[in-house]
């Protein structure tokens, strides 16, 4: 009882172990794909809602945008805010207001390196995609235009597929060690106890349990022992009638 409960457990974990690996190889791989998916579409809506609209930018130190928030919302962006300098921010929408403030030090690393950067931040406990775009302008400093997109959808997309393909593949790996479980227990966890119990009624001398209780080991190992070498030959030489003086086996000879 003791042994078969402690196979059961190592079974469980070990499964538990696999279906976790196996998911988790999966959550990453899923994680990656959504994250470069949302990474390509932020920068490609990102640059065809600055050449229609935003494009006057490389000239001038402002930019007239009306109905803000529908065309906003069209691209499917969270907000949109334009840097000039340190000093100088211009938020296209209502809701970038509240964004500014994370995304200001990242803002500040891409215009001092002059080169467009992307990266993940969280906002009011929202996760967000940034895409910061330089803008080179005509006799003017560069400017950087940051594109906020929603990322939260991310999440809730890996924790669904975390919980289902962990209880996918852990019913799967229960299934298998289950399986394998019967075979351990009645192929050779059988033959082992009735070896057991023959030896416990040998020892005690119970010639009856010895009598109706066959032991367990193939005919085989028997066959090809030792052993059965001069029981094979004898009988080979009875048979053929051997002479006693070239028998080896003749108690008489």
């Amino acid at each position: 009882m003791k042994l078969n409960l402690a196979l059961i457990i190592a079974i469980i974990v070990a499964v538990g172990l696999v279906a976790l690996g196996f998911t988790a190889f999966q959550i990453s791989s899923e994680k990656e794909k959504l994250n470069n998916e949302l990474e390509t579409k932020t920068i490609r809506n990102g640059d065809e809602f600055f050449l229609r609209y935003l494009n006057t930018l490389t000239g001038a130190d402002s930019v007239s945008l009306e109905n803000a928030d529908s065309l906003i919302s069209q691209f499917s962006f969270e907000g949109i805010t334009i840097y000039y300098n340190a000093d100088s921010i211009e938020p296209l929408n209502n809701s970038a207001y509240n964004l500014i403030g994370p995304s200001s030090d990242y803002v500040t690393q891409a215009l001092s390196a002059d080169t467009s950067a992307t990266h993940f931040s969280d906002v009011n406990k929202k996760k967000l995609f940034e895409y910061i775009k330089i803008v080179k302008r005509d006799s003017l400093p560069s400017a950087a235009v940051v594109f906020y997109s929603d990322a939260s959808y991310i999440k809730n997309i890996v924790g669904d597929i975390w919980l289902r393909n962990f209880f996918r593949w852990f019913l799967q790996a229960l299934g298998i060690s289950r399986g394998t479980l019967l075979i351990v227990r009645w192929g050779i966890l059988s033959p082992v106890h009735k070896v057991i119990d023959w030896v416990k009624a040998a020892r005690a001398g119970n010639l009856e349990q010895l009598k109706t209780r066959r032991v367990p080991f193939p005919g085989t190992l028997y066959k090809k022992s030792q052993y059965a070498q001069p029981c094979r030959s004898q009988s080979y030489a009875q048979k053929n009638r051997i002479p006693t003086a070239l028998n080896p086996f003749d108690p008489d000879g």
